[in-house]
C-alpha cells in the first residue's frame, strides 16, 4: 500500500508542472535523449525478456534472438521514417495523428454517416468498424463498453 501511495503522490507532485499535452507527453521537451531512450527500452522490454531469453539461448534455442534483432531494426525504421514526420508536424501523441489522418480534429461528435463519409465507406460499414473496434478493446480490457 505504501508503494501505491508513494507512486500516486509522486505522480501528483510531478503533474503540477504540466500545463499542456506537450508537457505531459514530452516532458516539455526538456529530457536528455539518453533518458528518453531508457524510457522507451523499459516500456517495450519486460523482465521476462532479460530472464528467459538468455536461458533459452543457453539451452540451444536461438529463436528469440530475432526478438532482439527486431528491436534494433524497428528502432532504426522508426527513427528514419516516423520520427522526422512527428518532429516536422509538431505532433505530440498518436491521437493527433489519427485525428489529422481521418479529419476528426475538432472534437465534436459525429454520426456514423459522417464518419463513413470521412473514411469513404457507408454509414453501416462505419458502424460495424466502430463496433468491432470497441469489442476488441472490451475483450482485451475486460471492461463493459457499449456501442449503439
Amino acid at each position: 500500500m505504501s508503494f501505491l501511495a508513494l507512486t500516486t503522490g509522486w505522480g501528483v507532485w510531478q503533474g503540477r508542472q504540466n500545463k499542456s499535452a506537450e508537457d505531459y507527453f514530452l516532458a516539455g521537451r526538456s529530457q536528455h535523449w539518453v533518458m528518453v531512450m531508457f524510457s522507451i527500452v523499459a516500456t517495450e522490454t519486460s523482465v521476462l525478456t532479460f530472464v528467459s531469453v538468455p536461458g533459452l539461448a543457453y539451452r540451444g534455442d536461438w529463436f528469440f534472438l530475432q526478438l532482439a534483432m527486431g528491436y534494433i531494426v524497428g528502432r532504426i525504421l522508426v527513427s528514419v521514417f516516423l520520427l522526422p514526420a512527428y518532429f516536422d508536424s509538431g505532433i505530440v501523441s498518436i491521437y493527433e495523428v489519427l485525428g489529422k489522418r481521418f479529419g476528426l480534429v475538432d472534437g465534436r461528435k459525429r454520426s456514423y454517416r459522417e464518419v463513413g463519409e470521412e473514411l469513404g465507406v457507408t454509414a453501416e460499414a462505419a458502424r460495424r468498424l466502430v463496433k468491432r473496434a470497441v469489442n476488441t478493446v472490451r475483450d482485451r480490457a475486460g471492461e463493459s463498453i457499449s456501442v449503439a
